[in-house]
């Protein structure tokens, strides 16, 4: 009946929770009607956008979901895991920068020892502020269950969850081959006076590392696009006299079939540390333990 109220909170659907649950509709009813006979209360109202929760709704879902995580956690610890034969789908949390340097080596190092683990990446890096790619959702997901871990760049989490260094990358800027505005050297004053692509990553802060740097020297730069994906920033650099401010090996992997050049940047920016995050009720699991372990081999070499 629990997993029965937090599939209809999550879908607000009584059809599509029912699917999650493999249960047919008016075995869904029964069961919400047992659920409201139990709390002595509607739950979830029927309206045109949905399963409406009530306010008692709202207040026993994160007990409800964190009492359901713990339980799952119980019941899988006690279980070993091997991943030669284990069909399992792990779900990650990661941006596209992470997409494009740790998942294609984290594949190609399981592929050949573990055939039908299958990895699920969830892009939560698309949108910098309280919605879609911020770290609230990151840290609401690590809470229900929705994914295993996150592979982010780091920065202060809540106590109930860890991180593991995986490794740690310095950032260029990147200017179109055709830029005549910057010589073989990018000066402080160039760098300002450039319009700049702005990249946001997974951060419910608005200042970027780069914006943090300058604020110090009591400058700011003047953004011409805030952008989500390295991709369509790289592109719009290409085309135009803008700067980006990225990451190096996204800037050596692209850069001559892009037709960019990269400068170190005038400011100290130090290099950023990518890392793993998991809940810590996940900490001795081992097939959680043995995706950690997978994605620290992967990266050893960068």
């Amino acid at each position: 009946m629990l997993k029965t109220f937090d599939a209809i909170y999550t879908h607000r659907h009584l059809t599509r929770a029912g699917e999650m649950m493999f249960m047919t509709q008016p075995a869904m009813s029964h069961a919400l009607r047992r659920l409201r006979n139990v709390f002595d209360d509607e739950l979830f109202i029927r309206t045109p956008k949905g399963m409406l929760p009530t306010d008692c709704a709202n207040k026993l879902a994160p007990l409800i979901s964190h009492g359901l995580a713990e339980l799952q956690t119980t019941l899988e610890i006690s279980m070993s895991f091997d991943p030669a034969t284990a069909e399992h789908q792990f779900c990650v949390a990661v941006d596209e920068y992470g997409c494009l340097r740790v998942i294609p080596r984290l594949i190609e190092r399981i592929r050949p020892i573990a055939p039908g683990v299958k990895i699920q990446a969830i892009d939560v890096g698309t949108k910098p502020d309280e919605t879609k790619g911020s770290d609230r959702i990151i840290n609401h997901y690590l809470d229900t269950g929705e994914i295993d871990l996150a592979i982010m760049f780091t920065h202060d989490h809540p106590p109930r969850f860890k991180e593991e260094f995986i490794y740690s990358e310095p950032a260029v800027c990147v200017i179109s081959e055709n830029n005549t505005l910057v010589g073989d050297k990018m000066d402080l004053q160039t760098y300002l006076d450039l319009g700049h692509i702005k990249l946001y990553l997974v951060s419910d802060e608005n200042l970027t590392v780069v914006d943090k740097a300058l604020e110090k020297l009591g400058c700011s730069r003047k953004v011409f696009m805030s952008l989500p994906h390295l991709g369509t920033a790289l592109s719009a650099v290409a085309n135009s006299n803008l700067v980006a401010t990225v990451p190096l090996q996204v800037a050596k992997s692209f850069g001559p079939i892009a037709k960019l050049r990269f400068l170190e940047p005038p400011i100290e920016l130090g290099a950023s540390s990518i890392v793993t995050v998991w809940h810590r009720r996940w900490d001795k699991d081992p097939a959680s333990v043995w995706l950690r372990k997978m994605i620290k081999e992967s990266c050893a070499d960068l």
